[in-house]
């Protein structure tokens, strides 16, 4: 069943991203206790001075190998994303393109009701836009040159409001958490 308001929808992602923290660290540590495991299935029957695998090392070292790697991806999870292509940020626009895009970004920040995300651009000549971030005030939208000079200003809008309208729903959180953990 899908959700019914947009606090449910919130709720949903939060919800999600939780799991797919506690999935992402149960993994490794079914990896490293199955690991354990293994081994001590192989050194059980071991004549008595040699090495008998006792305790849970593996299981230990990889369940805060995810911790660690999770919090790390909490912590760097959009600047990566942006960093992996190769997006600059527009902190004051140099173009006429630059300040309608920073222009649209406001505009409908203030009518989603949301903090204004930072704008960034990629220097790729394919139409496209995403966001990125972890919440409303921590909030990135990066769109590519060719999607600034092929639209108008309503079809920016649009496009700028799509993904407005993902950062209100927190599906940022769940995406950027998700490409972080696979890329770390």
């Amino acid at each position: 069943m899908s959700p019914t308001d947009l606090f449910a929808q919130q709720e949903l992602n939060r919800r999600r991203t939780r799991w797919l923290v506690v999935a992402f660290i149960l993994f490794f540590a079914w990896l490293g206790f199955g690991g354990d495991w293994i081994v001590w299935e192989l050194t059980r029957g071991a004549p008595p001075d040699a090495y008998r695998h006792a305790f849970p090392w593996m299981g230990m070292v990889l369940t805060v190998f995810a911790s660690l790697l999770a919090a790390y991806a909490w912590r760097t999870g959009p600047s990566k994303v942006l960093w992996s292509v190769g997006a600059r940020e527009v902190v004051t626009p140099a173009t006429e393109d630059e300040t309608r895009l920073v222009n649209v970004v406001d505009e409908m920040a203030i009518a989603a009701g949301v903090p204004r995300p930072r704008v960034w651009l990629i220097r790729d000549s394919d139409p496209n836009a995403f966001a990125t971030g972890l919440d409303p005030q921590h909030a990135h939208v990066a769109v590519t040159e060719g999607l600034v000079a092929l639209c108008s200003r309503d079809e920016l809008q649009a496009v700028i409001a799509h993904e407005v309208g993902h950062i209100k729903n927190l599906d940022v959180r769940l995406m950027t958490f998700l490409a972080a953990l696979v890329g770390a």
